[in-house]
């Protein structure tokens, strides 16, 4: 009952809102007009600041070091996923703030691990392999 109410009272609301800015658009419009660049970089600044706390959360559950090699840079570190298929999963949901918002959402499961850049495209060139594992360097 007290759901009901609640999307009762927020549907008012919504139209008391729309039909406000109805009556009140040119004033609203002229005001966001004089202010326009200032309101797009506070909002670019706000975004910013919270993909970087998404990051940072994401980063933190998985132990802000890369599992292979121990590097603790944030600036090297990227989310990998451990059974493969990374690029396809990029390709449905997203990349960057989309994923982190997604592992969030789904309380950080253990099909993701960090690694730096290095170890994630070695991995990729050896098979699955980190050459820090000792597989083949790459050297010829």
């Amino acid at each position: 009952m007290v759901a009901e109410d609640n999307t009762v009272a927020g549907d008012r609301r919504r139209e008391y809102q729309h039909n406000y800015y109805l009556r009140h658009r040119e004033r609203i419009r002229a005001k966001y007009d004089a202010n326009r660049d200032e309101l797009l970089a506070r909002r670019r600044q706000q975004s910013k600041e919270i993909n970087r706390r998404l990051k940072l959360r994401v980063y933190e559950a998985y132990g802000n070091r890369c599992v292979c090699c121990g590097e603790s840079n944030l600036g090297f570190l990227s989310i990998d996923h451990i059974n493969g298929g990374g690029r396809a999963h990029r390709q449905e949901v997203g990349g960057g703030v989309q994923l982190w918002r997604l592992i969030i959402k789904a309380g950080f499961p253990d099909d993701f691990q960090l690694l730096c850049y290095n170890c994630n495209l070695g991995r990729y060139h050896n098979g699955g392999t980190c050459p820090h594992e000792g597989q083949d360097s790459g050297a010829t």
